[in-house]
């Protein structure tokens, strides 16, 4: 069990870490389920002598006075998430077990579960803070709920004086040497483009076109990496055999998986009048496509197969080369690189749904940005897209904001010449395409001043996730020794 690795952890140079660490180790809480967790930190609170608070959310915030020689220093929130992602291999019960860790070499695992070091490690780091017994400036430290669902612990946190600090380190980051000071916001648009149907001409050959085995990926970490579309790469085959010989009608579209996934594979059916011909025009643009595509996704496939449905309708000729016509104008990809972090993507889209419903086309786009006012451009782009297709664009859908960088950030100053002083290097600096509890933070406090830290943590979310136990102690020995240049 957990316990046992006391001993071994202790021989690190972070006994205080290493010991929380093994409390949340042993204390259930999966997302949803964290009265357990919650009662432990406010015991620590109550055995620490330290004023804590609630939420109506069910956020804790625990506060630590000045050390001597800080009191005239700026007061610092160190913020990490309480709630852990439930995955296992094996029946395990997340609510009421726990977890079982082990060392294997430089890593500590868990048996077939999540070790939920994302964000127990965050934890421990705040707790280990709040029993230092070295002097430091005043500490609030803020445990927030439900990071791993829906963010609404940062989203719907309680407002002023429950933060009383200018500025916030978040210890929920997963690379060591590293500092994040960005994340992309995002909305999600549904459009739609009303179609008439008619009856399949007798003449017709009903036909599946269907493309498979991209490599996808994550719509926002990944979009840069610039992999194969399904949608788009659908979409411009058929554009391609969109010819007046053919006369190809629209039958079935369904394409995409999810909204945060790039299109892995999609389908459709169309009739034409000849099999053949389609099928030379589909595989002499896809060889083409295959040809762009070999390095990043060098198994994606297109195959062009009788369709033995029993279809009695598709879309009108006209309405066919407008859905085809939109399709082929709907953005994805990189719209815009970060000015300030050099390599970081700053704004992006993703077309991740199309399906052909029975009044119309309906196509899905997701929207990242770490600007909101390039997030508002990209709404207006889309809206104009619809308006001279003759589609309607929806208000936005999922909407959470983003985090923009800011290089001259106090916290980043005092992260990166710490880091410097410690070990000797520069610490990277970065931004990801994708949420953070940050970015939701400024709807309350919009002048709190963030950055991003933690230890080397890979496979979060899965069963294989693991912490490097050799940069926890340098993680918790840096986030000191930053609070420290307060």
């Amino acid at each position: 069990m957990v316990c046992t690795l006391v001993n071994v952890f202790y021989l690190d140079e972070s006994p205080l870490f290493w010991k929380y660490l093994v409390m949340c180790l042993e204390t259930p809480r999966p997302s949803g389920h964290l009265d357990k967790i919650r009662a432990r930190l406010l015991g620590v609170a109550k055995d620490l002598g330290l004023e804590s608070e609630v939420d109506k959310i069910g956020n804790v915030m625990i506060r630590k006075p000045a050390g001597a020689g800080f009191e005239d220093k700026p007061s610092v929130c160190v913020q990490c998430h309480i709630d852990m992602v439930a995955s296992a291999n094996i029946d395990f019960d997340f609510e009421n077990s726990p977890i079982d860790a082990y060392v294997d070499g430089e890593w500590l695992k868990a048996r077939d579960t999540t070790l939920g070091a994302d964000d127990g490690a965050g934890i421990a780091g705040c707790l280990a803070l709040l029993e230092e017994s070295s002097p430091l400036p005043a500490l609030e430290c803020l445990f927030t709920v439900e990071e791993e669902t829906d963010m609404s612990g940062a989203e719907f946190i309680a407002g002023p004086p429950f933060v009383q600090s200018e500025y916030l380190i978040n210890v929920d980051s997963e690379e060591m040497h590293a500092i994040c000071v960005g994340c992309a916001g995002g909305f999600e648009k549904s459009l739609h483009l009303p179609i008439t149907r008619e009856v399949i001409p007798p003449s017709h050959t009903l036909v599946h076109v269907h493309v498979t085995d991209g490599v996808g990926g994550h719509s926002g970490v990944d979009i840069h990496k610039e992999h194969a579309n399904a949608i788009k790469v659908l979409m411009r085959v058929l554009d391609h055999a969109h010819t007046a010989e053919l006369d190809m009608r629209l039958v079935k579209l369904d394409a995409g998986q999810a909204v945060n996934s790039i299109p892995r594979s999609g389908g459709a059916v169309v009739a034409v009048k000849d099999m053949g011909s389609l099928e030379k025009a589909v595989n002499t643009v896809f060889a083409d496509i295959q040809h762009e595509y070999k390095t990043s996704d060098g198994a994606i496939r297109v195959s062009v197969t009788k369709d033995e449905g029993s279809y009695r309708d598709a879309c009108a000729a006209a309405c066919t080369r407008k859905v085809i016509d939109f399709s082929q104008t709907l953005p994805h990809g990189v719209q815009r690189m970060s000015t300030a972090v050099t390599g970081d993507v700053d704004t992006s889209v993703a077309f991740t749904i199309a399906r052909l419903e029975e009044t119309g086309f309906y196509a899905k786009l997701f929207c990242r940005s770490s600007s909101e006012t390039h997030m508002a451009n990209e709404r207006r782009i889309y809206e104009s897209l619809a308006r001279l297709a003759g589609a309607t664009c929806s208000e936005d859908e999922c909407p959470f904001p983003g985090w923009e960088p800011d290089m001259a950030s106090l916290p980043l100053q005092k992260l990166r010449e710490s880091h410097k002083r410690l070990f000797g290097t520069d610490a990277r600096v970065y931004s990801i395409h994708a949420g953070l509890e940050c970015g939701a933070f400024k709807i309350a406090y919009p002048k709190l001043d963030c950055a991003s830290i933690g230890p080397l943590i890979e496979g979060a979310h899965s069963p294989d996730e693991r912490l490097h136990i050799p940069s926890a102690g340098p993680f918790y020995t840096w986030l000191l020794d930053t609070l420290k240049s307060f």
